[in-house]
């Protein structure tokens, strides 16, 4: 069976900004945990529109800090 989710090589495919289920997608941590951690202010997304969101270059500033 083939999978169907796509998987993200180049972070030139990534798009500015991202929720959180993206987010998800990519690091492998639940959307449940990611929120978490921006509640107490250590993933640095912030509420944007009602959801939470991470900009491209804080998200991979944070996944170099892994």
């Amino acid at each position: 069976m083939k999978s169907t989710k796509k998987v993200i090589t180049d972070w030139e495919n990534v798009p500015l900004y991202m929720d959180l289920p993206y987010v998800s997608m990519l690091f492998g941590f639940s959307v449940e945990c990611l929120k978490k951690k921006a509640q107490k202010g250590i993933f640095p997304a912030k509420k944007m529109y009602g959801e939470w969101r991470i900009s491209k270059e804080d998200a991979k500033k944070y996944y170099d800090s892994l």
